[in-house]
């Protein structure tokens, strides 16, 4: 009669465990996955880059034709539009204060933004006599490379 007993226990604690995996899995696949992004009750984001509280501002500069502007450390010149680019002296005062460097960029890849002596630049406006250029400058006038 014990034996009886027992075998009933194992029948009842098998069902009972396959009973509760059955209604995990059910609860599972009727919710689905927890959005990561939300799994702790709230929306986990990065926090906003703000420029300005960061100690970065964008700034747009205006390079007239045959005119030197500083820009960080460098000095441009803009030296007009040729074959679809834009073309530039640079001058590094690290290397030579007195040699420009040329720079040629294609128009279409400098709405994109481009890259020129370290500096990131994006260009906002052509024109036969002046170009205006996006950059990102630190507080303290350093570029942000």
């Amino acid at each position: 009669m014990e034996s009886t007993q027992a075998y009933k226990w194992v029948v009842i604690l098998f069902f009972g465990v396959v009973g509760i995996m059955f209604s995990a899995s059910l609860i599972y696949l009727t919710t689905g996955n927890v959005d990561p992004t939300t799994f702790f009750g709230r929306k986990m984001t990065l926090p906003k880059t703000d420029t300005a509280s960061i100690g970065f501002s964008k700034e747009t500069r205006v390079l007239e034709l045959g005119k030197q502007v500083n820009i960080g450390n460098r000095i441009f010149t803009y030296k007009g539009r040729q074959d679809g680019s834009i073309r530039f002296d640079i001058i590094i005062p690290e290397i030579d204060r007195q040699y420009p460097y040329p720079f040629k960029v294609d128009i279409r890849q400098s709405r994109n933004g481009f890259e020129v002596a370290g500096i990131w630049l994006q260009m906002v406006t052509v024109r036969a006599n002046f170009v205006s250029l996006r950059t990102m400058i630190e507080s303290h006038g350093g570029v942000v490379r």
